[in-house]
């Protein structure tokens, strides 16, 4: 049974579907943003609700990047809300290279919750593009 969104076993493209909403695979489940172009105001990148089960899981966060031009990127600060409430805020650097560009951290999705991952970059860009992806264990 689905907990966030999707059909159990499908999101919404399938099983590789990529949007806002939490899909499930057996007692996994998972939420893929697909690439989203930075922006200087905050994009949803993940947005769903968890119904009776917990989740144990991580999101990882991916920094701008150009795929035309690798050399060029931008800094990017995702947060992560549980019930609009902030629980981690999550810094990436693909202009300098001096920070990572991937970033994570491990999560405990209670019941009942609203997660909400939103990113805000330092500039508006066509062509650089982040994500974000919750991937975890359905308890």
């Amino acid at each position: 049974m689905p907990l966030g969104g999707g059909q159990s076993g499908f999101g919404s493209g399938g099983t590789a579907g990529v949007g806002t909403s939490l899909n499930y695979i057996g007692d996994h489940a998972y939420s893929n943003s697909g690439e989203l172009a930075s922006n200087t105001s905050a994009v949803t990148h993940l947005s769903f609700n968890t119904e009776s089960k917990y989740i144990v899981g991580r999101v990882t966060c991916f920094g701008a990047t150009n795929i035309s031009n690798i050399a060029v990127g931008r800094t990017s600060v995702f947060q992560v809300k549980f019930n609009s409430e902030i629980i981690a805020t999550l810094k990436t650097d693909t202009a300098e290279e001096d920070m990572p560009t991937v970033v994570y951290t491990e999560l405990l999705i209670p019941p009942y919750t609203r997660v909400d991952v939103t990113c805000l970059s330092d500039a508006s860009s066509a062509d650089r593009f982040t994500s974000a992806i919750v991937v975890g264990r359905v308890y």
